[in-house]
């Protein structure tokens, strides 16, 4: 992230990390290989089963400075507030940018117990709850808004949900009644790792993306 935006490097080319709230350069990027298990990390319409949500594509400036962000909206039914993806069952990363938008908080969950959870509040930037099972839980500061939310949990039967909360419950999938079919959270940028932390964002569409390990030589 450089001023407020975040960037991309061709092969072969260095990447340099900055702080995300300050702009502050960090110095180059060394990072080991990664792969984003998301097929789909910005077209949430391609993920598994809608729980009373909608999606509305491209409604939003992301993080990337494009207009490719989507809404992530309730509807007016009764229950959970969440989009489901499926996975081999085991143990990920996962990580999203997520803005509040009449809605102020994102659930990132597993489907197995209430431990499998993390919480966040949009507005005020933290990462409030999270159950017993979720390790590294984070929230970043990618200004205008955007945050980017992560926690490394369990998936036993491999199917991860991300729902839409009001930023301050800690229960375990949230159930009420939406206030508005277009009222809900911005969201982008999706990514399910096997590591044990979230590693910088690789961009999807269509199938899952490796990223090299970074090698630096002195000459």
């Amino acid at each position: 992230d450089e001023n407020g935006v975040l960037k991309t490097a061709s092969f072969n080319v260095p990447r340099f990390d900055h702080d995300p709230t300050t702009g502050e350069s960090l110095g180059l990027l060394i990072e080991e290989s990664g792969t984003n298990l998301f097929t789909y990390s910005e077209n949430f319409d391609s993920w598994g089963t809608a729980y009373r949500t909608t999606i509305s594509l491209n409604v939003a400036i992301s993080p990337s400075g494009q207009l490719n962000a989507s809404k992530f909206n309730v509807t007016t039914d009764t229950g959970y507030h969440a989009r489901s993806f499926s996975i081999t069952g085991g143990t990920y990363t996962v990580s999203i940018f997520a803005k509040a938008g009449e809605y102020d908080g994102i659930q990132i969950t597993g489907s197995n117990t209430n431990q499998d959870h993390a919480c966040f509040n949009l507005v005020n930037g933290t990462a409030y709850h999270s159950g017993t099972n979720v390790t590294n839980i984070k929230i970043q500061n990618y200004g205008n808004g955007w945050y980017r939310c992560s926690a490394r949990l369990p998936l036993t039967n491999g199917n991860l949900f991300v729902a839409i909360t009001d930023g301050t419950t800690t229960s375990w999938l949230p159930s009420f009644a939406g206030s508005s079919a277009t009222d809900g959270i911005y969201i982008w940028g999706a990514q399910i790792e096997a590591g044990s932390f979230a590693t910088s964002y690789i961009p999807t569409s269509g199938s899952t993306v490796t990223r090299d390990d970074d090698d630096a030589v002195i000459k």
